[in-house]
């Protein structure tokens, strides 16, 4: 009987670890990474957008564009900002602090010209203006989506017109 544990201990760990292996890569998997053709033709058909705040309002409203700009979200922020937003190496989206961003186009000018000093990569030679401009719609949506993650950095400013 003694002798029995020294298989089992060892199966269970490889089957434990298979089993993660092939779950992380399923949950990869399930993440879509690129646009779909009729998202990106949607987006094309909404011609060049401009960062002011009545178009970034209006278009954090709009689910369907807000589904595509997760897809953008998570192929070029969440490595810094996480899946969910809430903070890895760049800060936490998803509470009320901001360092730079006083108002909803400072996110559009956040995205478009990044920040050296924070390590924040500039987007105007990898998404459209369009795209930036629909990005930062999501990052706004973002904003009290979740309680928890990294700390807050920056000072609280007020919440987004409606």
């Amino acid at each position: 009987m003694r002798n029995s544990w020294i298989f089992i201990v060892p199966l269970m760990i490889i089957l434990a670890i298979s089993y993660l292996v092939f779950y992380d890569n399923d949950s990869r998997n399930q993440i879509q990474n690129t646009l779909s053709t009729y998202q990106e033709q949607a987006i094309a058909q909404l011609g060049e957008l401009y960062g002011n705040q009545n178009t970034i309002t209006r278009f954090m409203k709009n689910e369907e564009m807000m589904n595509a700009m997760k897809v953008l979200f998570i192929t070029h922020c969440s490595e810094c900002h996480g899946i969910q937003g809430t903070g890895v190496a760049g800060p936490n989206l998803c509470d009320d602090s901001y360092t730079f961003v006083k108002k909803l186009p400072d996110i559009v000018e956040s995205i478009t010209k990044g920040n050296i000093k924070l390590g924040m990569t500039s987007f105007e030679d990898v998404l459209s203006q369009t795209e930036i401009v629909l990005l930062a719609a999501y990052v706004a949506n973002l904003r009290g989506s979740s309680s928890v993650g990294k700390y807050a950095e920056g000072v609280i400013i007020e919440p987004w017109p409606q």
